[in-house]
């Protein structure tokens, strides 16, 4: 209690509380290092260090996804950067929502996104989705696969990515450059 703190040296009070602050700083730079500044998912970085902990919260197998913005350069031309960004933020709730408490959600940088869930994890896991928020309309396409016990990140990685660029609709591969 206070009686003790009190009692003890002077400013040791003060002290104590500095000292609180300090770790409250840190781990605020900490979130800030770890946490994409748009969507508030984890970047890239964090997204690494999270699944390929052996202590993280998934274990094995886990299921990931790699998400794409279909078109995002016309998103971005039509309505601005501004409206990619307010698209980036809807499909990052939506992602985040998707994975639910169990699961991890990484904006990896542009308009892709990396989704991780336990593969036990009872959610849909859709292929495709489209939005529409006043006027803004878009899609995102998903490739998944699953991450076995014997199969690396990098692989699962490689796999999801694939099969997200062969659920790619062919009018969104020529008008994105990114593909």
């Amino acid at each position: 209690g206070i009686v003790p703190l009190l009692l003890a040296a002077p400013g040791s009070y003060f002290q104590l509380r500095r000292l609180e602050q300090v770790k409250a700083a840190y781990r605020e730079l900490e979130r800030v290092a770890s946490t994409d500044w748009l969507t508030d998912c984890l970047n890239r970085r964090a997204f690494f260090e999270a699944v390929g902990r052996s202590d993280g919260p998934l274990g094995q197998p886990f299921d990931v996804a790699i998400v794409d913005l279909d078109a995002f350069k016309v998103i971005n031309d039509r309505h601005g950067h501004a409206g990619g960004d307010l698209a980036l933020q809807y499909v990052a709730r939506w992602l985040v929502a998707l994975a639910g408490p169990d699961g991890l959600v990484a904006r990896m940088g542009g308009d892709e996104f990396a989704v991780v869930v336990p593969s036990d994890t009872p959610c849909d896991r859709p292929t495709r989705a489209t939005f529409d928020h006043d006027g803004l309309v878009y899609s995102v396409t998903l490739g998944w696969a699953r991450c076995s016990s014997d199969e690396s990140l990098d692989e699962t990685l490689r796999a999801a990515d694939q099969e997200l660029y062969a659920r790619t609709p062919p009018a969104e591969m020529n008008l994105d450059s990114g593909r």
